[in-house]
Order: structure tokens, then C-alpha cells, then sequence
């Protein structure tokens, strides 16, 4: 389609047996303002065929007549261009004219109109979406300042801003709850991670959520980016962002100061298996989380990881468990990888006793599974002498076709 418009553009733009005109004003995705002739065009879109353009062009064109046959087909040599219908000359290509100038209009997406377009985005589809499925949901706007591609990244204050405006609009309403979220350290400044800072305080019953400590090389830029700072999970502490409710992705380069912190903050680790063995990023150490004491649950990761099924993440946490090159390694029992992925992940997020499990009082949302769902699951299942067998088996060969049903509470 993007060379499709090219093209369309440029025919719009020229007469057909001009192609040599520089014609287009457009934007590459590094927003540098750029000429193309319509070739290069082609040829950029050509090779980057998800090309986003970071501008609206509206185009009209005006013909002046050609300076030999004004247009008015007298020429001996006569012609005819069935493209645009004009007769002329061989200077004027048979068209009549001498060419086509196109007078191009750009608006440039400027931090205003990004607002502007941002501000009514998806977001209040989302909202709707849960409210009306009775679902409960904890959401937040991306915070990112610096280090960003344009287009996603955000002004320092209008950032601030929405967050504090959408905090007012979701938080508390049915079931929907706001997360603060800095994209992670070295994509916001420190103005940016001292307000996301001060909204922690003035909210504390929303979350907050970024990630931590995933890789060595983030590790490494992150203490360039913040020499001040003991570690890289210590920038947040130092702008106050680890507290009860508080929920950091990886977690895996801890030190024993570290863990302790989070202990002592009440904040929790989101473990994400499947993304940390497809990235290499690392293992997270379940024996030292558990000797420090700090809370946890299983996660995706979202785009960095390979699946969003539970049952792949907690297989994916038992080949994390089992690893014992970079650390100890255990076989974590089955019961456990469940309940990491229920109970533990509603103590994470500090909604124990209100989630993840189906004792008295309780939100009742749950799956019910059916573990005869295939053949191969069903012989398995059969031949369990104990629920951790019967656990682990749907572990390792469960699907979406094990989930039968999916019940939300308050579903209307």
C-alpha cells in the first residue's frame, strides 16, 4: 500500500513522462525533512514497506501550458497522452502542458497536535471495554521523555499531566485501576521519574510499574544515565517510586542490597520467564528471592516475550528454576509455578485476599479447565497419582484448548 500511495502521489504530482522533477516533501522515520525524487521515494517505501510517516500531506496540483504549443495541440508532430488526455508537443511529452507543479501542504505532528491525537486515542475504548465485561483491570499511560523513536515519545510535563487526568479517570471506577508507569529508567528523565514520583505519593493506592535490571548491557547504560544512583533498581527508590503496590518486570541482576530493598519496600518482582529465555537475558534466582523475602508472581512481558498462555510462562519458570550455570538451581514443584501465576500474582500486586484464588470473599474470576481436552492431555491426566502430576501435566501439554470457560464476577 505505501508504494501503491507513492505512486499515486507522484502521478498526482507530474506529468508521466517526467519522472526526473523533484517533487515530494515527505518524512522518513527519523523525522528528518527530506526532497525525494519520485524513484527514491519508491525505493525507501520499497524497502520499508511499514514505513510510518510522521505527517499529513494533502496535495493539489496546478498545469501550466507548455511554452512551445500552449496547450493547444498545433504541433506538427501532433500526439497523444492517454493518461491525462492533452495533445501537445515532444518538449511538453504530448500532454499540452509543461508540467505539473505540485503544491504540497504539510502538517507537521508537532507535540500539540500528538496531544491532541493521543488524548482521544484507544484509551477510553479500553476503559469502556472492561466496564462493560465487569472486568477488573489495572492500566496506565507509557511514560518516556528521552531515548524513544518520535511518535511514541512524550513531553516531560504534558506526560505528568495526563498521567495525573487518567489516574482521576480510571482509578476506583468499578474495577479498573491506574498503574504510574515510567517506560523503564533510561527512556525517562529525571524531571519525569521525580514527578512520576510525586503523582506515588499523592495516589498511594495506585500501582506502579516499570522494569528492572533485565540485562547487563541496560545495566551498564543505566549507570551512565544515573552515576548517582547504587544500582539500577536504587534510581527509583531514589525518586520514590518502590513502595507497597509497586511492581518491577525481571528482576533478574539483583544484589543482596537489592533484594533487601524490596523487601523493605514492600515491592514486588513480575517474573518473566518466556521473555528472559528468548532474549538471553538471564535467570531470575528463586532461591535467593525467596531467602531475602521479597513478593513475586509470574508475567508475559507482553512483545518480549514468546506467548501470553499461562501455561507456557509457568513452563518457561520451571526451566528458569532448573538452571544451575549462573546460579542454584531447584525444581520448582508444580503447586508453586500455579501459584505464582494466581495467588502469588494477586500478592504481588497487593490485591491478596481480593483475587487469585477462590476463598470466601473473594472476586470469583476464574477459568474452568477441562483436562480430558485432548487426547494426549486426557491419557495423561487419567494416569495422575496426585494433583501435583495432574498440575504439571497441564503445565507441559496444556493449550487454549484446555480453558472451558472463563467466568468474570461481575460480568453483566
Amino acid at each position: 500500500p505505501d508504494v501503491q500511495c507513492a505512486g499515486a502521489a507522484i502521478y498526482r504530482a507530474n506529468v508521466c513522462k517526467t519522472p526526473r522533477a523533484k517533487t515530494l516533501l515527505t518524512l522518513k522515520p527519523d523525522t528528518k525533512l527530506v526532497f525525494a525524487t519520485p524513484q527514491e521515494f519508491l525505493d525507501h517505501h520499497a524497502a520499508s514497506p511499514k514505513t510510518k510517516l510522521e505527517a499529513k500531506l494533502a496535495a493539489k496540483s496546478k498545469n501550466p501550458d507548455c511554452s512551445r504549443c500552449d496547450g493547444s495541440g498545433d504541433d506538427p508532430d501532433g500526439g497523444r497522452c492517454d493518461c491525462c488526455g492533452g495533445t501537445g508537443c515532444e518538449v511538453c511529452g504530448s500532454t499540452g502542458y509543461q508540467g505539473r507543479t505540485g503544491i504540497f501542504e504539510l502538517l507537521t505532528l508537532d507535540d500539540a497536535v500528538r496531544n491532541l491525537i493521543h488524548d482521544r486515542s484507544g484509551e477510553p475504548l479500553l476503559r469502556q471495554a472492561a466496564q462493560q465485561r465487569g472486568m477488573r483491570m489495572i492500566a496506565g499511560k507509557v511514560l518516556q521523555d528521552r531515548h524513544s523513536p518520535d511518535g511514541v515519545r512524550d513531553d516531560t510535563e504534558q506526560g505528568l499531566i495526563d498521567t495525573d487526568t487518567l489516574i482521576q479517570r480510571w482509578h476506583g471506577v468499578d474495577r479498573l485501576g491506574y498503574a504510574i508507569t515510567p517506560r523503564f529508567a533510561p527512556t525517562s528523565s529525571e524531571a519525569q521519574l521525580r514527578g512520576a514520583g510525586a503523582l506515588a505519593a499523592q495516589y498511594p493506592d495506585v500501582w506502579v510499574h516499570s522494569h528492572v535490571s533485565e540485562n547487563l548491557d541496560e545495566i551498564r547504560w543505566v549507570r551512565e544515565l544515573y552515576p548517582q544512583a547504587r544500582s539500577y533498581l536504587d534510581v527509583y527508590h531514589g525518586f520514590g517510586l518502590m513502595r507497597e503496590r509497586a511492581v518491577y518486570a525481571h528482576c533478574i541482576w539483583l544484589d543482596a542490597a537489592d533484594r533487601a530493598l524490596l523487601r523493605e519496600t514492600g515491592t514486588a518482582a513480575a517474573i518473566s520467564p518466556t521473555s528472559n529465555l528468548f532474549l538471553s537475558s538471564g535467570y531470575f534466582d528463586y532461591l535467593q528471592a525467596d531467602a531475602a523475602g521479597f513478593r513475586y508472581g509470574l508475567a508475559s512481558d507482553v512483545g518480549g516475550g514468546m506467548s501470553f498462555s499461562p501455561f507456557r510462562t509457568m513452563q518457561a519458570a520451571y526451566v528458569v528454576g532448573r538452571e544451575q550455570h549462573s546460579k542454584q538451581g531447584l525444581s520448582l514443584k508444580p503447586g508453586q509455578l500455579w501459584w505464582q501465576h494466581t495467588a502469588g500474582a494477586a500478592r504481588a500486586l497487593g490485591l491478596e485476599g481480593v483475587i487469585g484464588n477462590l476463598q470466601p470473599g473473594c472476586e470469583a474470576d476464574f477459568v474452568v479447565l477441562n483436562p480430558a481436552c485432548t487426547p494426549l492431555l486426557a491419557r495423561k491426566t487419567q494416569q495422575a497419582a496426585s494433583l501435583d502430576e495432574l498440575l504439571f501435566a497441564m503445565i507441559v501439554l496444556g493449550d487454549d484448548r484446555l480453558i472451558e470457560q472463563t467466568i468474570v464476577s461481575q460480568a453483566k
